[in-house]
């Protein structure tokens, strides 16, 4: 049978989900829908957030703006999920972030599925960094120009700011070494209180991500990005609200993989 490395699971449309399943006539596609399970060649965590609460501690470190109403935290909804509050003060910021245990040479990938209350004056940052000298700065300083703040060097990452001159929608973001790049994916955003997925996936030192719609249909692709760095990476996710309105991202799951060294 086929093999599928995490590399080529990030590449695939509606990977573990009903739309795959249907495709089921290659070897590996059926590869694919097993590679969840394959922990003797991968590592691979879903964070569905249905436990009791949001464990800071072990899993997830939150952080969130001097004047943030609150950091992100289990509350109610369908599915197990997490949501924040940014508060109606201009510029707070809210962010999730685990551990440096990702790599981009073993095809590191993660998987957001989230909405917002509000889509408009919104920045949103989510994928992989190497470093955050603040756990409540951002790490994305500029799109139009690609430029990363916040001590970041590498990072592999979709981000969006309303707030930008040209690119005002989704963007994939390469760093290496401080050396900044991007990739428009077409020209879309989220709408308002209503699920989108993004994905990010290492190939190599090399940056695909992807955009899915609330029902996992593929909606965009960014062109291959070079240069993601060889630093060990972590999980990161960050959403601010550019003006003084409050914004409420609510973030359904979580998913992360790669090669198993």
């Amino acid at each position: 049978m086929s093999k599928v490395s995490s590399a080529i699971y990030g590449e695939l449309q509606g990977p573990s989900s009903f739309r795959a399943q249907d495709k089921l006539f290659r070897a590996r596609d059926i590869a694919a829908l097993a590679f969840p399970i394959t922990h003797k060649n991968v590592v691979f965590r879903l964070y569905d957030f249905t436990e009791e609460a949001l464990d800071a501690t072990n899993l997830w470190t939150v952080n969130k703006s001097a004047s943030a109403t609150a950091s992100f935290a289990k509350s109610a909804g369908d599915n197990g999920r997490v949501s924040a509050n940014t508060s109606a003060t201009i510029s707070q910021i809210v962010t999730m972030l685990q551990t440096a245990d990702w790599h981009a040479a073993q095809n590191c990938g993660m998987e957001v599925r989230y909405q917002v209350d509000a889509v408009t004056n919104l920045h949103l940052e989510m994928g992989f960094v190497d470093v955050t000298t603040a756990t409540n700065v951002l790490c994305v300083s500029g799109i139009d120009t690609p430029a990363v703040t916040n001590g970041t060097a590498n990072a592999a990452l979709v981000a969006m700011d309303t707030g930008q001159t040209t690119l005002k929608t989704l963007a994939a973001i390469s760093a290496t070494a401080g050396t900044v790049a991007k990739a428009a994916l077409g020209t879309l955003a989220p709408t308002a209180a209503t699920y989108q997925t993004l994905r990010v996936q290492c190939v190599g030192s090399t940056l695909l991500a992807v955009v899915e719609d609330a029902n996992g249909v593929e909606q965009a692709r960014s062109a291959i990005l070079a240069g993601v760095g060889t630093a060990a990476l972590l999980p990161w996710i960050a959403f601010s609200n550019l003006t003084a309105a409050a914004k409420n991202p609510i973030i359904d799951y979580v998913a992360l993989w790669q090669d198993r060294a």
